[in-house]
């Protein structure tokens, strides 16, 4: 009996040796388990840090263009706001001659146009999709000024037709819209044919106004491909067929400058040189009684709608200031932003 309970507790405490050396072998390779996995989400983090860094945060920002020219004190590069008005960044990188900005426009791919509009230098410049920190490098010359498209000249609005996808660019000099092959052509910034209705003009040109004058200003387009053009000169802005080139119908205001088209609710938003801005409906083809002014909206320049927030955004010139309204109600939401770097020309929300 002392035999075998001697052996018993042999057994028994050979077994909690192998138990705690079981115990700790699982203890190890738990904690080995552990460290790895900290290792590989640390690595994880990592690459996902480092993607973010190098491409573009989509979202929502707003971009404004200046007055610019050979001043110092000139800017002549796009600043990139939050929807907020917070936190200014420049925009374009990598090109140098740039001066006096105007029309902006999104393309497809993500790029960037933007009209370089010095009398004697003017071009349509491609700046491609955003880095990280929200800088476009320059990518190529979309269009440029020559003998053969004469009519790109002191250039204003840049506006992509939603049917046919191709270029539209208004013209101060030549008073005139002409329009060009968009990205997904062989002809790619090639000034495209007039329509039947334009005759005698420069290539390219699909609405000549009056050829004494340069009034011409901001553009919009509806989800038909209407086009509406704004002529200070005639306060009014027209609406046309640009396939035919035929005007349409018009609307008498008093100086338009900037242009937003609202599919939603089928308003054209039109910025008046000295008394804000007022909404058009071009179904009913009667105004809103809904008007937007405040004291500090002087000279509205780049109007654009944000109709996911029901917010109109208008830049001021003479206030130098980018001024916000509830789209539904007229309410002012204030100046988001002020003290703008440079007089603001054009506006237009990126989603980058």
């Amino acid at each position: 009996n002392s035999h075998t309970q001697q052996s018993h507790t042999t057994v028994t405490h050979n077994s909690h040796i192998h138990t705690h050396k079981a115990g700790w072998r699982v203890s190890l390779v738990l904690t080995i388990m552990q460290r790895v996995s900290v290792v590989l989400l640390l690595g994880l983090a990592c690459a996902v840090l480092l993607a973010l860094a190098s491409t573009a945060v989509e979202g929502r920002y707003l971009y404004v263009s200046f007055h610019g020219g050979s001043k110092s004190s000139d800017v002549n590069n796009v600043y990139r706001y939050n929807m907020d008005g917070s936190n200014p960044t420049p925009v374009l990188s990598g090109r140098s001659g740039l001066s006096e900005l105007r029309g902006m426009a999104v393309l497809a791919d993500g790029s960037l146009l933007v009209a370089n509009a010095n009398k004697d230098n003017t071009a349509i410049e491609r700046f491609g999709s955003c880095s990280g920190s929200g800088k476009r490098n320059f990518q190529s010359v979309f269009t440029s000024q020559n003998s053969g498209n004469s009519g790109l000249v002191h250039s204003y609005g840049v506006i992509v037709n939603p049917v046919d996808r191709n270029v539209y660019v208004s013209n101060q000099d030549s008073n005139s819209v002409t329009r060009y092959y968009g990205i997904n052509s062989n002809q790619v910034g090639q000034p495209i044919p007039s329509p039947p209705f334009v005759r005698n003009a420069p290539a390219g040109t699909v609405v000549q106004l009056s050829p004494s004058g340069n009034g011409v200003r901001g553009l919009a387009f509806d989800p038909s491909g209407t086009l509406y053009v704004a002529d200070e000169d005639d306060n009014a802005v027209g609406a046309y067929n640009v396939t035919s080139g035929n005007p349409l119908f018009s609307i008498p205001v008093q100086s338009p400058i900037g242009l937003a088209f609202e599919a939603s609710t089928s308003l054209l938003y039109i910025g008046l040189k000295s008394s804000g801005v007022v909404a058009y409906s071009v179904r009913t083809h009667t105004f809103s009684n809904i008007q937007y002014s405040t004291s500090h909206l002087k000279h509205p320049a780049g109007v654009v709608i944000d109709s996911s927030t029901q917010t109109l955004y208008v830049v001021s010139q003479d206030d130098q200031s980018i001024v916000a309204f509830n789209s539904a109600t007229g309410n002012s939401l204030g100046r988001i932003a002020k003290d703008l770097p440079d007089v603001p020309e054009n506006l237009i929300i990126s989603p980058c």
